[in-house]
């Protein structure tokens, strides 16, 4: 038998129903949104009180930048990914290749999801290096202001 441990709380559920409000104000774990009192961290504006964009596909989330969310960015490339089986429950094959081995995610087998996701990240690499060479291409398009020199 193995000796009980002493420990410095309270094992009943309801130790926080007596606690004063300033106690458990400084006790909490998540902050509070000084708008609308909703969850946010280190009691800034939340996403909604901030005026961020409702994610692009519909999920609801606010995101600071705008856009898709990574979550339904996935979702997305899932559907865009996703095989049917064959007749006999065998994977169809990725990239116009014909497969033939037993189906584990989203109608692909194993060896097919993987190069799915493979061709997902280099596209995602090109996508952001097109997008840097862009920006790098813009700004060295911009004229460049120079500061007025002091009078001597």
């Amino acid at each position: 038998m193995l000796p009980t441990q002493a420990t410095g709380s309270q094992p009943s559920s309801t130790a926080a129903a007596g606690q004063s409000v300033a106690t458990a104000l400084t006790l909490r774990v998540r902050g509070e949104c000084p708008g609308c009192g909703a969850d946010s961290p280190g009691d800034e504006l939340c996403g909604a009180c901030a005026g961020w964009p409702v994610c692009e596909a519909g999920c609801g989330r606010r995101l600071r930048d705008g856009g898709s969310c990574e979550s339904c960015q996935m979702a997305a490339h899932h559907v865009a990914i996703a095989a049917e089986a064959g007749e006999d429950g065998r994977c169809p094959g990725h990239g116009g290749r014909v497969c033939g081995r037993p189906v584990v995610n989203l109608g692909l087998c194993a060896r097919c999801r993987i190069e799915a996701d493979r061709e997902r990240v280099a596209r995602d690499a090109q996508w952001q290096q097109s997008v840097a060479a862009a920006v790098t291409a813009a700004e060295a398009a911009q004229p460049v202001n120079e500061p007025a020199q002091a009078a001597t």
